[in-house]
């Protein structure tokens, strides 16, 4: 947990640590011949630390306030802040090399240590900035930017077998449970309970690559506003453009396709982006499985991943296969692994058992969380966690 927490927060911990050692350093070097300049250096250090660690814990503190403007104002305060006084440092340490202090072999690296932490610090605020650079955003759009750039997203799953919605038992076809008879309907119950995007999966189309639920998912997508994912069955660019152009789509999820024609999965991205484009990566035994979970590669996870990234690819749907549908909870140190390792946003899927396993993910700032058999078998308020 601690390293998990030095890991999130490095950059944080980058900044207190130069700050510690070049308070030493100024002391060291500066006490005896530069007195007063010594003084203002390190009480500057000694202010920087402290205003960092309140920018810290103000956003901390705001952080499950993330959908509101108080977590980023906390955000944009603290950098602020950060910048201006490491602008002042920076510019003592010039001052001292402009004039000669000694030793000037350390002058010189602490005037170019300070110059690039302030224009890295710099370069990480311009980037939020310019995500609102030309655009009036009025106070739903903010609120929407917010929620979609900073919020674990809680999204409700229907499963589609034959027109239905039904759940399997660890991926396996033969151990289901039917569900509703009229998924539209349970869709439309989902965006009343506040839900904004709906995660569907063609469990036919995943076994045959075909589109054999299409009517049924045209008749969710009529029935509500909801963001609509959808995956199973999407191999090729005639199949995604029918979901995204024709059906009108939020995204699809590509699969078995992904791994095995790694040129249509980049076909695709040049289309239609990385917002559009999502890659469900199904894990068993350490590996990627393909046709909707009945074989496994001898691809591992993290290679696949990793292949992912450089491809272009964003965002991704990680399901541990021996976790789904057992109701026993995620495998958080699957999800864990994966943070660390990758910079991917991924959606977390498979074996949700309660509201407490949507409090750990959101701690872990993961970027979702699907809930599907929790729901269905009444272990889960999902109104409740939706609107909390």
């Amino acid at each position: 947990m601690f390293s998990k927490f030095i890991h999130r927060n490095l950059y944080f911990w980058l900044i207190l640590s130069a700050l510690a050692i070049l308070y030493g350093i100024f002391w060291l070097t500066l006490h005896e011949s530069h007195p007063a300049i010594s003084d203002r250096l390190t009480h500057a250090c000694l202010i920087l630390a402290v205003m960092v660690v309140v920018g810290k814990v103000a956003i901390l503190v705001n952080e499950r306030e993330k959908s509101s403007l108080k977590w980023l104002i906390s955000f944009w305060i603290a950098y602020g802040l950060l910048i201006l006084f490491l602008a002042i440092i920076t510019l003592g340490s010039w001052y001292l090399l402009v004039s000669g202090a000694k030793p000037l072999w350390i002058t010189i690296l602490i005037t170019l240590f300070m110059t690039g932490l302030t224009a890295l610090s710099i370069f990480k605020l311009i980037d939020q900035i310019q995500t609102f650079r030309g655009k009036a955003m009025n106070d739903t759009e903010l609120e929407n930017y917010i929620k979609e750039n900073f919020m674990t997203h809680i999204i409700p799953a229907i499963d589609l077998q034959n027109g239905q919605a039904v759940r399997l038992y660890k991926g396996d076809y033969d151990q289901k449970t039917i569900y509703s008879d009229q998924p539209e309907a349970l869709a439309a119950q989902f965006e009343t309970m506040g839900a904004e995007y709906l995660h569907l999966v063609d469990l036919d189309g995943a076994k045959a690559g075909t589109t054999a639920n299409l009517e049924t998912i045209r008749k969710i997508k009529q029935a509500t506003k909801l963001k609509i994912e959808l995956g199973g069955g999407i191999r090729d660019l005639e199949t995604v453009s029918l979901y995204l152009d024709d059906v009108k789509l939020a995204r699809v999820i590509l699969g078995t396709a992904a791994l095995e024609n790694p040129v249509f999965l980049k076909a695709a991205l040049a289309k239609y982006g990385a917002e559009k484009i999502v890659v469900g990566v199904d894990i068993k035994d350490g590996n990627v499985a393909t046709a909707g979970w009945l074989e496994t590669s001898s691809t591992p996870y993290l290679d696949f991943l990793h292949e992912l990234e450089n491809i272009g690819v964003t965002t991704t749907v990680i399901t541990d296969i021996s976790k789904d549908g057992t109701l026993t909870g995620p495998n958080f140190a699957l999800y864990e692994e994966i943070a660390r390792e990758t910079k991917l946003n991924f959606v977390v899927s498979g074996g949700v058992k309660d509201a407490t396993d949507i409090k750990q993910a959101q701690k872990a700032d993961f970027y979702g969380i699907i809930v599907g058999k929790a729901y269905y078998e009444g272990k889960i308020d999902l109104e409740k966690v939706l609107k909390s």
